[in-house]
């Protein structure tokens, strides 16, 4: 989160994964606020694999911005090594 009154633009997320994780799925939520973020549905979602994977162009909006990771196997244990992510800052929180 940037600022109370701040939008940010998520345009593009580099993860560049353990060679040994089987891989990840990703999920990004966006919303006005951190909670209704967290409460909301995944804006986008998506597959990563283990080391370095390509860019992922989006357009994500919104005060509170996250990604989730997850993992398909609960015993398999994973890391990431980069997670390189492109923001801008979009101008004042639009009054929705």
């Amino acid at each position: 989160q940037i600022g109370g009154d701040r939008e940010i633009k998520l345009t593009q997320l580099i993860a560049i994964l353990d060679e040994q994780t089987g891989g990840l799925s990703y999920e990004i939520y966006a919303a006005d606020t951190v909670e209704a973020a967290k409460a909301g549905t995944p804006i986008i979602t998506g597959e990563w694999v283990a080391g370095r994977n390509g860019a992922n162009k989006m357009r994500v909006r919104g005060a509170a911005v996250f990604v989730r990771l997850k993992s398909s196997s609960v015993s398999t244990p994973w890391a990431i090594e980069n997670l390189i992510a492109t923001l801008t800052v979009a101008g004042k929180v639009r009054q929705r």
